[in-house]
């Protein structure tokens, strides 16, 4: 949260007089060694690495000296507060020394969900000075949870560190409403909402295997998609969903994370997917949008982690297994949709279903001569073929919207479909198929 922590931090030097303070401690009650209200169930430090120390204090006869040496955290908390999930409140507290400080809060009711730390306070100074910095409880609701502090690298040359006066004080920060578009836009790459939480929402356009995100999407094209990463719920494709969360840039993927306020608006909408080619999808525009490529070659079965390569030789997308895995062969053409995903330094198509990958192909397969027209088309869809069989339209999400016998010629009226990508799939009589991709706008 380096931006906003660092505003927030500015803009708080008034006085938090007039909100809710929930602590107030300047550790001068100790019992059996340990500050009283302090040392909770999420703290990883010692007892005997939280000394009761009065070389220097800020205010009072002690303060707390923290001591921890090595590169890996220790977290010193307090005890359990009753607070609600996603309300925002100031850690006030002075500190002194040598070595690095953070703070966060975490949940304790049962899903023991962390908070997003804040970025580290290197200090090296034996001057008592005032950090104030801001912490969302995760999750929603009432609940229970700690505060932490947490400290590495701590020195011996001024006694480690040494924090005393802390106040944590609720505050009323207005969550602003920005869209996906906001959030990801950005000349530089990082969104310019990083480590801020806000208000957003979007239609889900694909979910995880293992159920620990999803996609948003509002509308389509550049900008218009972003990754959750969400433990706690599990929507559907199709779901509008609203919600909050914190912008976080995740080795450059622009990601939500610490999500509460979760709200299922309404289900089963239509998913749009945005046309391009294989040669144009791996751009930052891009990320996290569910995206479609056509008649794209498979140039390479196996590039590495279950990834296959599409487009042209010398500039080349990749494809994916995170969510479905299918078997490609070498020199075909296929038809993928998928969201663009960014790991690894790497752009990838990830399909999330069977019916998001099609072999292209022409006017003419397997000996099934079709005529389908117009294209894009948005009152009637006319289809042409020398044969006997059926005929089925499958939207993006894979559900089955239309079947019919077909004999040789059929009119179908798409007046009444969602906007967006069909595969038009026909069968003869000995089990042959075509399938055809068509637009209703």
């Amino acid at each position: 949260m380096k931006k906003s922590l660092l505003l927030i931090s500015l803009v708080m030097v008034f006085s938090l007089q007039g909100f809710s303070q929930l602590i107030s401690d300047g550790f001068e009650a100790w019992t059996g060694g340990d500050p009283d209200g302090w040392m909770g169930i999420k703290s990883s430090i010692e007892s005997d690495s939280v000394i009761q120390y009065s070389t220097s204090v800020h205010g009072g006869t002690y303060a707390a000296q923290l001591v921890n040496a090595q590169s890996s955290h220790k977290r010193f908390t307090t005890d359990s507060v009753s607070v609600n999930g996603g309300d925002y409140y100031a850690i006030s507290y002075w500190v002194r020394g040598h070595g690095n400080i953070r703070t966060n809060s975490v949940d304790i009711s049962g899903s023991g969900t962390y908070g997003t730390y804040n970025s580290y306070h290197n200090i090296n100074s034996a001057t008592w000075t005032q950090y104030i910095d801001t912490v969302m409880i995760p999750n929603s609701g009432p609940l229970y949870a700690e505060f932490i502090f947490s400290v590495q690298y701590t020195e011996a040359d001024i006694d480690h560190i040494q924090i005393d006066d802390v106040t944590i004080t609720a505050l009323s920060i207005v969550t602003p409403d920005v869209s996906i578009y906001d959030i990801q836009y950005s000349v530089g790459g990082d969104s310019p909402y990083d480590g801020q939480a806000v208000n957003t929402g979007g239609i889900v356009t694909a979910v995880t295997i293992d159920t620990t995100g999803y996609w948003l999407q509002a509308g389509s094209g550049s900008w218009s998609g972003i990754y959750v990463l969400d433990y706690n719920n599990i929507p559907a494709i199709g779901d509008s969903i609203t919600l909050t969360g914190t912008v976080d840039e995740w080795y450059n993927l622009t990601e939500l994370k610490s999500v509460s306020n979760y709200t299922v608006v309404s289900s089963g909408n239509p998913v749009q997917s945005y046309d391009i080619a294989a040669t144009a999808a791996d751009t930052e525009e891009y990320e996290s949008v569910l995206l479609s490529v056509t008649n794209e070659e498979c140039l390479d079965t196996w590039v590495g982690y279950g990834m296959w390569a599409i487009g042209v030789v010398g500039d080349s997308l990749f494809v994916g297994d995170d969510i479905y895995d299918y078997n490609p062969t070498q020199g075909t053409h296929y038809n993928v949709t998928g969201v663009l995903y960014y790991s690894y330094s790497t752009w990838e198509l990830l399909p999330r279903m069977a019916s998001d990958v099609s072999e292209y192909t022409g006017i003419e397969e397997n000996g099934i001569s079709a005529e389908i027209y117009p294209n894009p088309a948005s009152d009637f869809v006319q289809i042409n073929a020398d044969m006997n069989g059926t005929v089925e339209i499958f939207n993006i999400n894979g559900q089955l919207v239309y079947n019919a016998e077909f004999n040789n010629s059929l009119r179908i009226n798409v007046s009444e479909f969602n906007s967006g990508l069909y595969n038009i799939v026909l069968t003869n009589e000995n089990g042959t198929r075509n399938t055809q991709r068509i637009l209703v706008d």
